[in-house]
């Protein structure tokens, strides 16, 4: 993937603190990365749009000058639909999952922090955020709940 350098600041910062890690691509990979997994999405949905190569000076995402090959809100649904499956399967169920940018600074101990405080329950379905418009108007014209920017 074109992100190998954000992979490698997850892992040396916060992966420790997470119970279970997957990084989730949309291009040609291992199935591993640093003792983590890294699942392609297109091996479980065939139609996805590869992830945009990287730009001129190798910073990886989405190319401001090439809007059909965004990804991004394609790529978050799918990776829903993804856990959600793997979930099925699975006797042990995690309590929290984050759909995180790579280059998104995140504090574990902070989510769980709030997330006992306010006493969420794991058994009840919910999500933090706030709903985002951005995308409407464009395909797949899907209005998602967003952490915010910045």
């Amino acid at each position: 993937p074109a992100e190998i350098d954000r992979m490698n600041t997850i892992v040396d910062t916060y992966a420790a603190s997470c119970g279970i890690l997957i990084f989730l691509t949309a291009s040609d990979a291992p199935t591993e990365f640093r003792g983590y997994s890294l699942v392609d999405l297109r091996k479980s949905f065939p139609t996805m749009r590869p992830d945009p190569p990287p730009d001129d000076q190798g910073a990886p995402g989405i190319r401001a000058d090439n809007h059909e090959s965004h990804n991004t809100i394609e790529k978050t649904l799918r990776a829903f639909e993804w856990a959600g499956s793997l979930m099925r399967g699975m006797q042990e169920k995690p309590d929290i999952i984050c759909r995180l940018d790579s280059d998104t600074m995140f504090f574990p101990q902070n989510l769980l922090r709030i997330v006992h405080c306010r006493n969420f329950d794991p058994n009840k379905a919910w999500a933090l955020g706030h709903e985002n418009y951005l995308h409407k108007h464009q395909d797949p014209g899907r209005v998602f709940v967003s952490g915010g920017n910045g």
